[in-house]
């Protein structure tokens, strides 16, 4: 396990206080889900076997590292790409789910149980 993520500026997070972040944002996720049911978009009401299958492998490795709170830089780091497929692989994961943000990819990902 990592003792710390390097951010686009190189500053040292240490992993506690980014497994911190991560931890407020799937609770906000999930008191949202609980507060507002009826309101949970379309794709996030789709099965999310039929949702993930849109995906290639590459996509669902670049959507758990989304859920994981890395950063562009650090997803293509981590595959070995240059940033701008990794920019690519994200744009066409919200595209093919019909999302716009970290949250919903995060959510999806949850969801799926591939985090």
């Amino acid at each position: 396990m990592k003792t710390a993520q390097f951010t686009a500026s190189n500053e040292v997070v240490p992993e506690f206080l980014r497994q911190f972040v991560i931890d407020i944002v799937r609770q906000e996720l999930a008191r949202r889900t609980a507060a507002k049911p009826a309101e949970q978009s379309k794709t996030l009401s789709t099965n999310i076997d039929d949702v993930i299958h849109r995906l290639s492998k590459r996509e669902c490795e670049v959507l758990v590292l989304i859920a994981n709170g890395y950063s562009r830089n650090e997803i293509s780091a981590s595959l070995g790409v240059t940033y701008n497929t990794a920019c690519s692989h994200i744009s066409n994961i919200y595209t093919k789910l019909s999302i716009s943000t970290i949250a919903e990819a995060t959510q999806i990902a949850m969801r799926s149980g591939l985090v």
